[in-house]
């Protein structure tokens, strides 16, 4: 059963939450699956009113309770699943820049494809590209890259961040 006045152009499931290591895991929890940013706006005014806690969910790579903790009450809890806001598209492309616009939900798999159709790249990326853009931004993904020298001979490994 839906919570109260729960905004009806959102789709909202019921499932049980375990996050990649199993660390995590709850019997159920409420997920929102908006399909804009205008939607979160609702959901968010919503869980105002309703006395709610809303929580991001992307791909629950991480150890963390950044959604919910295996000891948590979640019958006033939402996760706010990113996965229809997965849009990437190119900006203003004739004008010669070199920039896109990427929802929170797509993946650096996704991203990386996009950007190689159009010619263009990242210096680097994490390794595991069914990360979600939004939880790369926001956990501090990492990844490595390859350092362009003069001497082809030497080339050296850097660690670097994508903020």
């Amino acid at each position: 059963m839906p919570p109260d006045k729960f905004p009806a152009q959102i789709r909202l499931t019921q499932d049980k939450f375990s996050n990649w290591a199993g660390s995590i895991t709850v019997a159920w929890v409420y997920i929102a699956h908006p399909n804009s940013a205008n939607d979160i706006v609702a959901l968010a005014n919503w869980a105002q009113k309703e006395k709610y806690k809303l929580r991001p969910l992307g791909k629950s790579l991480g150890w963390s309770p950044l959604v919910v903790s295996s000891s948590q009450d979640c019958t006033c809890v939402i996760a706010i699943s990113s996965d229809k806001l997965n849009s990437i598209e190119l900006l203003e492309p004739d004008l010669g820049r070199n920039a896109v616009k990427v929802g929170t939900g797509a993946t650096m798999n996704e991203l990386l494809g996009f950007l190689e159709k159009n010619e263009l790249g990242i210096k680097n990326a994490p390794a595991c590209g069914y990360a979600t853009v939004g939880g790369v931004l926001t956990g501090g993904g990492h990844g490595a890259a390859m350092s362009k020298t003069t001497d082809r001979k030497s080339t050296r490994l850097n660690s670097s961040h994508i903020t």
